[in-house]
């Protein structure tokens, strides 16, 4: 892939925005940042360029702005991620997952439906199906604000995940706690890449800094593929710098000190 493919992801709504009925403490706007963090991280590792919405917990813009965004940074797909609520709270029985797709971008119905199953098998609850939703006097616009502007703004490939029902116990217990957001984020992240026909990088380790070094003294000739993925600093060799750089991301680390 000579130029990354860029995706959008939006983490719905604002910091306290939501509160989770059946998890006190817990609100939408934090847990669907929190996993936009994790799917992030999941997706360049399989090499997308990723924007989001929110880059700070407390960013909050408009919808409009959400999606338009997605438009104008060139992105091949926006995800915008939610959890759902039932309109009387007491009502906890509900559960299920659902994702929304723009009616500009139909033929991504695929896509939508590969995710949907993937989030519905982490979560082991019922999938509630691939919907659309317009404005009432304009069939042929999102209800959606933020898939709305995202699509006629360019960016059709646009859907909104409804990650469970937060009135619901068991699926409110399941967002709160970021080993469950991790596994979200990568089964999207894998399905995401599959549709793209991106594969995952192998993470960096200890012995990629010795290889390296070994590399920088002239002791072992790389592999194209090999000099791409350990030459971290893009300066088309590798030196000691690459392999300090390796160091620091294994430690978790920011690898540019």
């Amino acid at each position: 892939m000579s130029e990354k493919l860029r995706i959008t992801i939006d983490p719905g709504h604002g910091e306290r925005d939501n509160p989770y009925p059946a998890a006190k403490g817990f609100f939408e706007g934090t847990q669907m940042w929190r996993l936009a963090g994790f799917l992030k991280a999941e997706l360049e590792k399989r090499g997308f360029d990723v924007a989001t919405t929110r880059p700070k917990i407390t960013d909050n813009p408009s919808v409009d702005s959400r999606g338009k965004s997605a438009a104008d940074n060139g992105s091949v797909f926006m995800l915008s991620l939610h959890s759902n609520a039932t309109a009387d709270t007491t009502q906890t029985s509900v559960t299920g997952s659902e994702v929304f797709l723009s009616v500009k971008g139909r033929e991504h119905k695929p896509l939508a439906e590969k995710l949907l199953t993937a989030v519905c098998r982490v979560m082991t609850h019922q999938t509630r199906g691939v919907k659309e939703r317009t404005l009432e006097n304009s069939p042929n616009n999102d209800w959606f604000g933020v898939i709305r502007s995202a699509a006629n703004n360019g960016c059709t490939c646009a859907m909104l995940m409804e990650h469970g029902f937060h009135t619901n116990p068991k699926d409110a217990q399941f967002l709160t706690v970021d080993s469950n957001l991790r596994r979200l984020a990568e089964a999207e992240a894998e399905v995401i890449a599959e549709h793209f026909g991106i594969s995952a990088e192998e993470p960096l380790t200890a012995a990629d800094a010795v290889t390296a070094l070994r590399a920088a003294a002239g002791l072992e000739v790389l592999s194209p593929k090999e000099l791409k993925r350990l030459d971290l600093n893009k300066d088309g060799v590798i030196t000691s710098a690459d392999a300090l750089m390796i160091l620091r991301v294994v430690a978790g680390l920011n690898p540019e000190g």
